[in-house]
């Protein structure tokens, strides 16, 4: 290239201008940072979503929470946010847990009640359960989330039954009843006395382990009753029995025997006995 080329094409360079002072650089880089963190908040809080779009899938339902309160918007980001909160498992696999959920913000949606987005939603498809922010959850202390079965009656649903959840209990609620691996009611018979679902009681510490040669022997020392006689001859033909002591109150044990509900193949030996 000769030389008068060579100035041409320098004449012809745009060079672009100095990078400006570092802190300017930072501000701006962290301004574009937060918007864009900003901007996916808002699409997850589902302003404008139309709630009908989510309803009457056959091919599955989406894990609805709905806005029905519109006094604070501020407190709606605070419990949508706080609902889908990543909550740590204590798995190396899956780190954590977090629910699923839709946000549903639209101002249609405002007041709301249990009845109407029961009769909404209707029992032909999913949702078969639904999540509500409504005003008891803004004011709530401790932002309870309202939960709604919208099941069938055909499959053990009881729609319009609720309960209320934390939103550090989201993801156990969602996550269980998205996947049918729990239903509502077993959510629904484990709350508090204020109706508030808080998480389950953790399993009672067990005491020990008896194996077949502890139980025969135990067997052999009371046989007063038909159950123990029973218990006592049946107990060598059983493949690996064990049995698993646990400390617990007398009267929860006795409300738990109450409210079993065993089905029909089952046998049950000693509940009348106990319970007499």
């Amino acid at each position: 290239m000769s030389a008068d080329d060579a100035e041409r094409v320098l004449a012809e360079v745009a060079l672009p201008d100095p990078p400006g002072d570092v802190a300017d650089i930072r501000e701006a880089t962290t301004s574009r940072h937060e918007a864009a963190a900003e901007a996916e908040i808002v699409a997850v809080l589902g302003t404008g979503r139309n709630l009908d779009d989510y309803l009457h899938n056959p091919r599955g339902g989406a894990s609805l929470l709905v806005r029905t309160d519109f006094n604070s918007d501020e407190r709606w980001r605070e419990v949508a946010l706080a609902a889908m909160e990543p909550v740590p498992s204590g798995m190396d696999e899956f780190p954590t847990f977090q629910a699923g959920l839709t946000c549903v913000d639209h101002r249609g949606n405002d007041g709301l009640t249990v009845d109407a987005l029961v009769a909404r939603i209707g029992e032909e498809d999913p949702p078969y359960y639904a999540f509500v922010a409504d005003a008891i959850t803004m004011s709530h202390p401790e932002m309870a989330i309202l939960a709604i079965d919208c099941g069938r009656t055909e499959f053990g649903h009881e729609p319009g039954r609720t309960f209320r959840v934390i939103p550090g209990q989201m993801h156990a609620v969602e996550n269980n009843l998205s996947i049918a691996n729990m239903d509502f009611r077993s959510f629904a018979d484990a709350v508090d006395d204020d109706g508030v679902f808080r998480g389950f009681p953790p399993a009672p510490q067990h005491v020990a382990i008896l194996h077949r040669d502890e139980l025969i022997a135990l067997s052999t020392t009371n046989q007063s009753t038909p159950t123990l006689a029973r218990f006592a001859e049946e107990l060598p033909d059983l493949d690996n029995p064990s049995l698993v002591l646990y400390e617990t109150p007398r009267a929860t044990l006795y409300d738990f025997t109450i409210a079993l509900d065993p089905e029909s193949t089952e046998i049950r030996v000693g509940v009348e006995d106990y319970l007499a």
